[in-house]
């Protein structure tokens, strides 16, 4: 996977419960703006690490071995990657990550 899909994977099951529309453009875009990703070749788990804000909360996940997006506490959120709906977030994602 690519440093955009794992980002818009992780974001998209934080931001699912919300509609991400152009209301909450501004905290989405700063958890885009402010996210940082470890990839595995550089972890000492060899998983993928994401971590953004959701607001003033940390979100910290990681894609495990089964590549599955999995939350601090290992639990499994996702076990397929979810695509966004958010059309200007999968935009600007990509766009910064060219």
């Amino acid at each position: 996977m690519t440093v955009p899909q794992c980002l818009l994977w992780a974001l998209s099951e934080r931001y699912s419960y919300q509609n991400a529309d152009e209301q909450s453009w501004e905290a989405l875009k700063d958890s885009i703006d402010g996210a940082k990703l470890i990839p595995a070749t550089k972890s000492s788990d060899n998983y993928v690490h994401i971590y953004f804000k959701y607001g003033s909360q940390d979100c910290n996940y990681y894609i495990d071995g089964d590549y599955d997006l999995c939350d601090e506490e290992g639990y499994v959120i996702s076990r397929y990657p979810t695509e966004f709906e958010n059309e200007k977030a999968n935009n600007y994602v990509m766009s910064r990550y060219q």
